[in-house]
């Protein structure tokens, strides 16, 4: 889905088109700067998509 943006403060911000009314499984990574990758810990987060636009605020765990 590609890299997030940095947005003010500790926050990141990523727009991504997904089709509606579907489950869709997805986890942070932390990208190190030497190149390596950090997985966020915890089963993978399912997020059950609207018909309309939404937003969702989540932290890393």
């Amino acid at each position: 889905m590609g890299e997030a943006q940095a947005a003010a403060g500790a926050n990141w911000t990523r727009t991504v088109t997904l089709p509606a009314n579907t489950a869709v499984e997805y986890k942070f990574i932390k990208k190190n700067t030497d190149g390596s990758v950090t997985w966020e810990s915890g089963a993978n987060r399912i997020l059950n998509t609207a018909t309309t636009s939404q937003m969702v605020n989540t932290s890393w765990k």
